[in-house]
């Protein structure tokens, strides 16, 4: 097995068996241009990226996942439910 350090899950790499990872660089470059984007675009760009949810479980998300008063937001688990 690779180690992968400095790496989080969510890039497709395009190769059947490669890991699904994002580095710090592409972090970093995936930030910046979500900044440049309108506010609803950068909410859910960083709410993927902090998050570590899957783009259709992050779309899925409803104001009833979300509780602002203990800064909760919960993450239904698409692929096992």
């Amino acid at each position: 097995m690779h180690e992968y350090p400095n790496r989080i899950k969510g890039r497709p790499s395009g190769r059947v068996g490669d890991p699904k990872y994002v580095n710090a660089v592409e972090r970093r470059r995936f930030v910046k241009a979500s900044t440049q984007a309108v506010a609803e675009v950068r909410l859910f760009c960083l709410t993927l990226l902090l998050s570590g949810g899957r783009i259709s479980e992050i779309l899925a998300l409803t104001p009833a996942s979300i509780d602002l008063d203990s800064r909760v937001v919960s993450i239904h688990d698409a692929k096992t439910s």
